[in-house]
């Protein structure tokens, strides 16, 4: 669907590549892909609309996972509307095909696109991203490459294509992140905003939304954890079985050699899951 750009003057020192605003804390919406993982999900928000990161999908082992399969509280269902395309999840790769979202569809129309957002490795790509407010165009860019900050001044911060590495040290990238920061009475008297979202924003004020995150976790475990079976006991405990007795000590014994005591040994095997 085609939008109209935001109003000229005022509205345009307000968006554009140009606008600088505060960067989002990147631990706030990464992923947490272990080594030898990878993840991606759709959608997460906190804030008025809580939403648990879904679809969600986990590769643990390199096989290929999807799921297009979604859901939001009860209570938030009339706040959001979503379209979502299959997630992705294999071997160090992972993919976000396509994900939709309309937030207070009624009174605010905050409008969010995300296409074709993947990692592979420590690396990723994406290929459009649209953000509107109100019917008005905020953020149209294809292919962004490297980490971009749009917004509207006082009333939202757009991160695109932001990057970064998780706790655990893995790769992660999110297609956009959106914080509603209210204040939209500034906007109105400049000319920016009409007077009617003034009230769906201040409702919406501390909402973040991420839409499309993927982290690579590095390829998959070859399942070799590096102990061959050799713990360094070839089974002879240095005892040749000869004790200076033949074996006929007279009692009946037939001379066979005495099993050596097991010793027990410690292996520290991987953590996975």
């Amino acid at each position: 669907m085609k939008r109209r750009a935001m109003a000229a003057g005022a509205g345009a020192s307000a968006v554009g590549a140009a606008t600088a605003v505060t960067a989002l804390v990147l631990g706030s919406v990464t992923g947490h892909a272990q080594t030898g993982t990878s993840e991606a999900f759709g959608i997460s928000a906190s804030g008025l609309i809580p939403i648990e990161p879904t679809p969600h999908v986990v590769s643990e082992d390199g096989s290929e996972v999807t799921d297009s399969s979604f859901s939001v509280p009860e209570d938030a269902s009339d706040l959001i509307e979503l379209h979502i395309q299959p997630v992705r999840a294999a071997d160090n790769e992972a993919q976000v095909k396509q994900i939709d979202a309309t937030v207070l569809p009624e009174q605010l129309d905050l409008v969010a696109t995300v296409e074709d957002l993947k990692c592979e490795g420590d690396s990723s790509s994406l290929n459009h991203v649209y953000v509107g407010l109100g019917g008005d165009e905020v953020v149209n860019i294809p292919g962004p490459e490297g980490t971009e900050e749009h917004g509207i001044p006082g009333v939202l911060d757009v991160t695109i294509h932001q990057q970064g590495t998780t706790e655990d040290g893995d790769y992660t990238a999110q297609g956009v992140v959106i914080d509603v920061l209210g204040g939209a009475e500034g906007a109105v008297e400049d000319g920016v905003l009409p007077p009617e979202l003034i009230d769906p924003l201040n409702e919406l004020a501390g909402q973040t939304i991420t839409i499309g995150s993927v982290t690579c976790g590095g390829p998959a475990d070859d399942g070799d954890n590096g102990d061959n079976g050799d713990n360094g006991d070839d089974g002879d405990n240095g005892d040749d079985g000869d004790d200076g007795d033949d074996g006929d000590d007279g009692d009946g014994d037939d001379g066979k050699p005495t099993a050596p005591k097991p010793t027990p040994t410690e292996t520290e095997l991987p953590v996975t899951g």
